[in-house]
């Protein structure tokens, strides 16, 4: 039985996506891809789980991935709630006096916050990726197209976090920072 009350939910997060409101923005989006990527990864392994000829020990490993997908998809949505506060920090930061001094120390650490939140977004999805491909081979090969659009909203997920993480970095004065951000970047492509 299809849950319609889906559609409310992708509804109000397409039209706040369309408002003239900086937030959510690109890096909720690229969360929110991925959080639906991995969501895609459960639905085919609860799917698979429905075979009878499943051993209960395959049964139990693959209830097990389930188990921590489903935690993997929870800290990804939470990365697209924690993406449009932390832009909203910086908008919140820009807003200050220029001469003020701590509207520039707000606004470093407001754009390290914004950097950090895609590089966690992306940490969580390339585990993602990394965990599907480990029990790729043991999906019911019925479903292989939900499979495939799971990696695909995976690896544009990271795109997205790449976009977003530059976006913040070419403002953030700390070399030491955008060194680190530079490796998170450069591991993240990895994955694409």
């Amino acid at each position: 039985m299809v849950n319609v009350n889906w559609q409310q939910g992708a509804q109000a997060f397409v039209d706040a996506l369309a408002s003239d409101n900086p937030a959510p923005g690109g890096g909720a989006a690229g969360a929110f891809c991925a959080a639906t990527g991995c969501a895609l990864v459960m639905m085919s392994l609860l799917i698979t789980l429905k075979n009878p000829s499943l051993s209960q020990e395959e049964t139990r490993s693959l209830k097990e991935i389930v188990d921590s997908f489903y935690n993997l998809k929870e800290t990804l949505l939470l990365c697209a709630q924690e993406d449009a506060k932390a832009y909203e920090k910086v908008v919140s930061a820009r807003k200050l006096p220029k001469t003020s001094k701590e509207r520039a120390i707000f606004l470093q650490e407001a754009l390290k916050q914004a950097a950090l939140v895609p590089v966690k977004c992306a940490q969580n999805t390339v585990e993602v990726l990394k965990q599907l491909s480990e029990v790729e081979n043991k999906i019911s090969k019925g479903i292989t197209s939900d499979v495939n659009c799971a990696k695909h909203l995976l690896k544009t997920a990271l795109l997205c976090c790449i976009e977003n993480i530059k976006a913040n970095q070419i403002y953030i004065k700390d070399d030491v920072f955008n060194k680190d951000l530079q490796k998170d970047v450069n591991f993240i492509k990895k994955f694409c």
